[in-house]
């Protein structure tokens, strides 16, 4: 909306915290330009669109993630971390004026890991830290940009390192501080 200061969006999230079990998770995601189908009609394969110039050339995502006790009912961990990679042709979008087609991709990671520390039964200290990053190098790719006039994204957007403590003050009030 018109009250943010940039574009984009704004979100509050909950990162999970340990427990007094250990659990944990692996997702593994693939997909290739064999799996994807096309739908050029005879008109944009008459004025040049070549069939496929769009496509995928793969795409995976890896995430795992694991949590527990460090000392039972007093100090948990929670650990995650994603790695994401997504590669397409852009129509037009050329190594050089009369070039190959391009690829053009993306990569994403994020590890992120929090401890949580109960001082009291309804007193908890957390610590959190998030550190994701983007790869983009052919940022602004097109049919009209090759590849050597992009820019070259490689950002990270740290979330934290971030200390908050939380007080079960009764059953419909908490407080809770952090820096």
């Amino acid at each position: 909306g018109a009250d943010q200061i940039n574009s984009g969006i704004t979100l509050a999230m909950v990162v999970k915290s340990g427990s007094n079990q250990y659990h944990g998770n692996f997702t593994s995601l693939y997909q290739n330009g064999s799996l994807q189908s096309n739908n050029i009609t005879p008109d944009l394969l008459a004025e040049g669109y070549p069939v496929g110039s769009n496509k995928y050339t793969h795409f995976t995502d890896f995430y795992g993630d694991v949590g527990g006790p460090v000392l039972k009912d007093k100090l948990w961990f929670y650990a995650a971390y994603r790695r994401a990679y997504q590669g397409s042709f852009i129509p037009g979008f050329l190594t050089g004026v009369g070039g190959t087609p391009a690829v053009f991709y993306s990569i994403l990671r994020s590890p992120t890991a929090k401890l949580t520390y109960a001082l009291t039964a309804r007193q908890r200290l957390e610590a959190y830290w998030s550190i994701p990053e983007k790869v983009q190098p052919y940022r602004g790719a097109g049919p009209t940009t090759p590849l050597d006039a992009t820019q070259n994204q490689d950002s990270m957007a740290a979330q934290g390192p971030t200390l908050k403590w939380t007080d079960i003050i009764d059953a419909k009030t908490t407080l809770t501080a952090g820096i």
